[in-house]
């Protein structure tokens, strides 16, 4: 029976990864529309970039064999070739667009047992064959033991995979900080207002505003993350197991309707809770079979617990300890499992204070907001909401609150114009698939339609934005933003990167500067101090200290900190912009 739940699961993520791709075509026409691909798991066998055949092919096949592993027919075959087509998919997906990196995780880890396994000898075709055709091995018994040991080491990823949320908890952010704060206020700000336009339960706003039901959250929350592993030691005691189960399905189930973040695969694996055997049994009226009449003993079962989870825990632990990110997960499915741990309030804890963020958006630019049959809302406040709709437009250019989030992701490492190019380059091209469908190809992305008109530029800003203190709504409001860069369509481009460094001849701080595209540019460097606890909408004053070609030499001492940094450009032709970078603080 936990094979059929369990590659049904295999085969949902599947098919998740194909709807996804399709809106492109094949997966390898999906790979070359996106910005960039980091070798992600077994992927990094192939080099740089995997082969179109092999990707194009797993989507061919992943399906089908999940098919197959789950009804039974060549199961031991298919559930390999289920499993591996599966990781191959989620890899292509998972080196462009690492935003919820740990999401397939836990269905790798219970199906690579299975792949060892012999789990074809019951409710399958193969089973059926095998009674009319004894030479057909796939359906051939095997003994108690053989069948159980891929059913408990699915229980120890279950367990060990939520046990790893609840440490990974404690260990960012201590016993205390991550409930006893106003974490999950702001956890539950950034997730429904923040990274999507989505419809907010009406629970979720009557938690947000309420300090003890957030908090309540957060501390039931930990309680149901941790519960399961319980199960492990409830091999003999299929009520208690069953139970833990529930607390699993809960805690799946609690992530979806309280977080937005619905993992409907993972509810398949609940079914290494109930011990099916017994309650096959019990219902049956007959005598539950014992556990212990099982050739794999349960001192067995210990040392198969005791590994797995040593093994489990200590790898996420070396994962942790060597803040393992993107471009480093060669172990894939062992690898990016941060489970969202961090602390989403700022100190002191015990005290109701705003949280700062920070996000890119895009915008596309029309020749007027009439072009597009959307109102001029007029020059952008410097300090405003940014309100719970799709799309605003000012002076012809319409802001993108949610564009596709591999550019959102990809906009923090565009470092450089050559990057910076490349990225709006794409997304330029990306905007030709979002206005004719843009509701059937991405319909978590967006609510109402694209713009039809085809845009003149795209740029690309960075924002610090705060989710205000209770008890005011956490509704975000931008604090400061600046440009990165913009893009014609003709294929001009201004920009301006940097970075700060320590100036190796005056040892001070110095904002190094790549300008491309202005012309004749006049720069100056402007800053905000005190940012976290001063009034947000201050004026920017002009930064103390002295250029030197494309670097300027801060005076830092003269600056009260923390500070922010912005360099406002006046062109020759009397164009002015703003330039800003969150990498710029110091």
């Amino acid at each position: 029976m936990c094979r059929v739940f369990l590659f049904s699961a295999v085969l949902l993520s599947a098919i998740n990864q194909i709807a996804l791709f399709n809106a492109f075509g094949w997966p390898s026409d999906w790979l070359r529309a996106h910005v960039e691909y980091n070798p992600f798991g077994i992927l990094i066998l192939f080099g740089k970039s995997p082969p179109n055949w092999l990707i194009d092919a797993s989507a061919v096949v992943a399906p089908i064999a999940g098919i197959l592993a789950v009804i039974g027919f060549l199961t031991r075959p298919a559930m390999i070739v289920a499993t591996i087509s599966t990781i191959i998919l989620v890899c292509v997906r998972e080196g462009i667009a690492p935003y919820w990196s740990h999401g397939y995780n836990l269905i790798f880890y219970c199906a690579l047992p299975f792949m060892f396994s012999r789990a074809g000898a019951s409710l399958s075709i193969d089973r059926a064959i095998w009674k009319r055709r004894p030479s057909w091995s796939h359906g051939r018994p095997v003994a108690p033991g053989e069948a159980s040991w891929p059913v408990v080491a699915g229980l120890v990823a279950a367990c060990a995979f939520f046990y790893g949320a609840f440490w990974a908890k404690l260990y960012w952010g201590g016993p205390i900080a991550w409930w006893d704060s106003d974490n999950m206020r702001f956890s539950l700000a950034v997730t429904w207002l923040g990274y999507d336009v989505q419809n907010i339960p009406w629970y979720v706003e009557t938690m947000w505003s309420s300090p003890f039901l957030y908090k309540a959250a957060g501390l039931f929350h930990l309680f149901l993350q941790a519960a399961p592993i319980a199960a492990l030691f409830s091999l003999r005691r299929p009520y208690a197991r069953l139970v833990e189960g529930v607390f699993y399905s809960m805690s799946t189930l609690g992530l979806g309707f309280i977080m937005g973040l619905w993992q409907y695969h993972w509810l398949f694996i609940g079914c290494f809770f109930i011990d099916w055997d017994y309650f096959r049994a019990r219902f049956a009226g007959a005598v539950p079979p014992s556990t212990e009449s099982s050739d794999l003993k349960l001192v067995a079962y210990r040392r198969l617990i005791i590994v797995g989870l040593a093994l489990f825990l200590g790898a996420i632990h070396v994962m942790f300890l060597l803040q393992i990110r993107r471009g480093t997960v060669a172990l894939y499915p062992l690898s990016a499992l941060d489970f969202y741990a961090s602390v989403r309030a700022e100190t002191p804890y015990d005290e109701h204070r705003g949280y700062h963020d920070y996000r890119c958006e895009y915008a596309l630019r029309y020749p007027t907001c009439e072009a597009v049959g959307l109102p001029d809302e007029g020059t952008p406040a410097a300090s405003k909401p940014l309100g719970r709709g799709d799309f605003s437009c000012s002076g012809g250019e319409v802001r993108l609150r949610h564009f596709n989030i591999d550019f959102v992701s990809y906009c923090w490492r565009a470092g450089s114009p050559e990057a910076l190019r490349t990225l709006l380059g794409k997304a330029l091209d990306l905007t030709g698939y979002l206005p004719q469908a843009a509701t059937r190809r991405m319909p978590w992305r967006y609510s109402a339609p694209m713009p039809r008109a085809m845009p003149i530029a795209i740029s690309l800003r960075q924002q610090r934005i705060e989710y205000p203190a209770y008890p005011a709504a956490p509704d975000p409001i931008i604090r400061q933003e600046g440009l990165k860069a913009i893009l014609a369509s003709d294929g001009t481009m201004k920009a301006v990167t940097g970075r700060i460094i320590r100036d190796d001849e005056t040892k001070k701080l110095a904002l190094k500067l790549d300008v491309a595209g202005l012309s004749s540019p006049e720069l100056t460097v402007e800053y905000k101090s005190r940012v976290m606890s001063a009034s947000q909408d201050q004026p920017s004053r002009a930064a103390p200290g002295r250029w030197r070609g494309t670097t300027f030499l801060l005076d830092e001492d003269a600056i009260e900190k923390p500070a922010y940094l912005t360099v406002k450009v006046r062109e020759k032709d009397g164009a002015v912009h703003e330039f800003y970078d969150v990498a710029w603080w110091f």
